[in-house]
């Protein structure tokens, strides 16, 4: 199979590899959102019968009822909102420690020990080891289709742990990886080569569950993804994706 809608990488990328690219700024973002939610945890377990205010998601009558209702919900009922705001403290330390983030107690990103540099992979024994196969419906990372592609261990940073970044070859090849900003991307996959098709995908067991073209790297079209929905389907996978 051979795709022509090829997607470039764009030029401010092209002297990315052995550089940090934007890791610090990028997670940085993160960082402060776990410094938050750390703080908001802390409070709520100090004095749990003191709700949180619930910012309105956006300024119209019906998003600032939403929200009071919200934090009377909280007043209501502490032990949930404090289970609520540990699972966001957790999770966002999970997606700054699956990027090789290590972190202090106050959610703090030592950088000491965090540096990263973005790596390509140019050699094919590197891009075989992201190189997915299929059978049966389902995805697999050994030539033997012993080893279920899952992502729940995976991330991206876009979409946080539980998601993996994936990119197509013109020969229909996919790759997947976790992404770690300022070191692997779906630049990386391919070693900056173009690509037919590019995004974001969730994988359970081999079971494909959700896939996008989000990437910024190579900002795919909905071209793009047509192309990669019809590789799935060619490899008899569009059936089972669709189905969950």
């Amino acid at each position: 199979m051979n795709y022509p809608a090829l997607s470039e990488l764009g030029d401010h990328y092209d002297h990315e590899e052995g550089t940090e690219g934007v890791r610090v700024g990028a997670l940085k973002q993160l960082e402060t959102r776990l410094k938050k939610a750390i703080v908001d945890l802390a409070n709520a377990v100090k004095n749990p019968s003191r709700p949180l205010p619930v910012a309105p998601t956006a300024n119209t009558p019906v998003a600032v009822m939403v929200a009071k209702h919200a934090t009377m919900q909280q007043a209501s009922n502490p032990n949930a909102r404090i289970t609520e705001l540990r699972g966001n403290v957790e999770r966002l330390k999970k997606w700054l420690m699956l990027q090789n983030c290590v972190l202090g107690s106050d959610g703090s990103i030592d950088w000491g020990f965090s540096k990263q540099t973005v790596h390509y992979d140019h050699q094919l024994a590197e891009q075989g080891l992201t190189r997915v196969r299929t059978q049966g419906g389902r995805l697999f990372m050994d030539d033997l289709c012993k080893v279920p592609l899952d992502t729940g261990s995976m991330v991206t940073h876009f979409s946080g742990p539980g998601y993996a970044i994936f990119v197509m070859s013109a020969t229909g090849n996919i790759h997947v990886s976790s992404h770690s900003v300022g070191q692997k991307h779906h630049s990386s996959l391919l070693a900056g080569g173009n690509v037919a098709g590019a995004g974001e995908l969730k994988c359970s067991n081999g079971f494909l569950q959700w896939v996008s073209n989000k990437s910024g790297h190579y900002a795919p079209s909905v071209a793009h993804l047509l192309q990669v929905l019809h590789q799935l389907q060619h490899e008899r996978l569009s059936r089972s994706f669709l189905g969950r």
